[in-house]
């Protein structure tokens, strides 16, 4: 007799049932792992936005005569003190000697602003509170769902004295 090799129908139901079993798990990991980077993703924009905040408003409040002009609880104006060999003041004017300049933080609908020009979006929370005795700003702010709170220090740093060329 001759022997009859083969799939049958029920191997290939069998065969069928567990490759659906198994296309569905891998896609459930899968979709689970690209709904975990979306959320990573959306987390790490907010942190982004406050680290370029943090990098304006800690270049503003080290430079030279750097004081707060104005409080508000969601409102702040620093000046501070440019000289002609300032290569980094940003106030939109020509310099001749030195001279004053205004830096205006403020928030309105949800958008930060530093003087008119957009900083970051989605901040839905500012508290601006100064300790005038030890000299210090603190911001506590939320953007999206991230929350942080930072105490800045105001000093009068002379520009042209740090600027030796002294290797440390």
């Amino acid at each position: 007799m001759k022997k009859e090799q083969g799939i049958t129908l029920i191997s290939l139901i069998v065969y069928v049932i567990l490759m659906t079993f198994i296309v569905a798990a891998i896609s459930s990991i899968t979709a689970s792992f690209y709904t975990n980077i979306n959320d990573f993703d959306s987390d790490s924009e907010s942190a982004v936005a406050y680290s370029k905040f943090n990098m304006y408003f800690v270049n503003d409040i080290k430079r030279k005569g750097a004081k707060i002009e104005e409080l508000y609880d969601d409102h702040i104006i620093l000046s501070y003190v440019v000289g002609e060999n300032d290569t980094s003041a940003d106030s939109g004017v020509s310099i001749s000697g030195e001279e004053t300049v205004n830096v205006e933080y403020i928030v309105q609908n949800n958008i930060l602003y530093r003087n008119k020009v957009k900083i970051c979006e989605n901040v839905n929370n500012v508290l601006i509170t100064a300790d005038e005795a030890n000299n210090t700003i603190k911001i506590n702010m939320t953007i999206d769902d991230y929350e942080k709170t930072t105490t800045y220090v105001l000093e009068d740093i002379n520009v042209e004295s740090s600027n030796s060329g002294d290797i440390i």
